[in-house]
């Protein structure tokens, strides 16, 4: 959660010092942009390996088409059960107008796994009663029985083109 703090906290101030310059291109101000949040990201990571702090656990998806989105999940329970059931090929399914799912191969523990507090485009959850695995394309109302997995890193705006089979990898664990 403090690596994502200080990454907006860096990406605002950049932001902000970029606007102040007026003789300076749209297309400059993003290269220029998007090189310092890269810098910065790995700064943070090179930072966490000395201090060995939390490892980020991620996976990621790779549609029949080849499309791929990475989520990171959070510290629970569940998420760590989702994890250790990968990798997996398994069909997604679409369910009402926000979200796609799947069915993971066991059920998730949800013990200390956190309900969440607003469902946004990227929301990685688990639907305790149908045991099912929730990829949202679209805001949602959160409720009791949604348990909060973790969020897409990159790829969000693919979920709601995914369709058919999918396949389900661990990517290398980030310290």
């Amino acid at each position: 959660m403090k690596k994502w703090i200080i990454l907006v906290f860096l990406s605002c101030l950049i932001f902000s010092l970029t606007a102040c310059s007026a003789q300076v291109n749209e297309a400059d101000i993003a290269t220029k942009d998007n090189i310092k949040v890269e810098e910065d990201v790995s700064n943070l990571k090179d930072e966490n390996k000395k201090d060995d702090v939390k490892v980020d656990k991620r996976f990621k998806v790779i549609s029949e088409q080849g499309d791929t989105i990475v989520f990171v999940l959070n510290d629970s329970q569940a998420a760590q059960d989702l994890y250790n059931q990968l990798p997996i090929n398994i069909k997604m399914e679409n369910f009402s107008n926000n979200e796609k799912i799947f069915y993971p191969s066991g059920s998730l523990d949800v013990k200390n796994t956190p309900h969440p507090s607003n469902v946004d485009m990227g929301t990685l959850a688990y639907y305790r009663p149908w045991g099912n695995v929730v990829m949202f394309y679209d805001k949602a109302n959160p409720n009791n029985d949604l348990y909060e997995l973790g969020y897409a890193v990159s790829g969000k705006d693919l979920i709601k083109n995914l369709s058919g089979n999918i396949t389900v990898e661990k990517l290398e664990e980030i310290k």
